[in-house]
């Protein structure tokens, strides 16, 4: 398995894996995850990681195994306030890994690759959200490291 930044030549295949990343999330939350008609879906996906593969203060990390894409990473830096002492942040969007590919290694690659790079940048807080109903994930999560600091919510208007 390889783990390398995107290009724009893998973006055909990182708009279905979208996909089926934001079918996983709607089962946990339809009414947050509502969107557009899935052709209109296709067309903004293309477009949004075409744009954060050209980006520079965000990215997608591939893996990939036997030429084709298993999982990626997306994840965009951030800036805390200048009154912290700490405040460069990188904030992981999405991560998925394709279903075959689970609990083989590829979502600690990804991870792995992500903290290497931030450091690399000086970095000093990595930051994920993951959905409190999404119990797989937050116990992915806890198993690499990262524990809950905060308590997020959310109000419909």
């Amino acid at each position: 398995m390889k783990i390398r930044k995107a290009r724009l030549a893998d973006v055909p295949e990182l708009v279905p894996m979208g996909m089926e990343l934001l079918e996983l999330h709607k089962k946990f939350d339809p009414v947050f995850y509502r969107t557009v008609a899935r052709a209109r879906w296709k067309e903004l996906s293309t477009n949004y990681a075409r744009n954060t593969v050209r980006a520079r203060k965000s990215f997608i990390l591939v893996a990939e195994e036997g030429g084709k894409l298993i999982g990626f990473l997306r994840a965009e830096y951030a800036s805390r306030p200048p009154v912290m002492l700490e405040r460069k942040e990188l904030f992981v969007t999405d991560l998925f890994v394709s279903r075959k590919f689970r609990g083989k290694g590829v979502g600690t690659a990804l991870l792995n690759e992500t903290q290497r790079i931030a450091k690399e940048k000086n970095v000093q807080w990595l930051k994920l959200e993951a959905d409190v109903k999404n119990g797989e994930a937050r116990k992915f999560y806890s198993f690499s490291g990262f524990y809950e600091r905060s308590f997020k919510l959310s109000k419909r208007l």
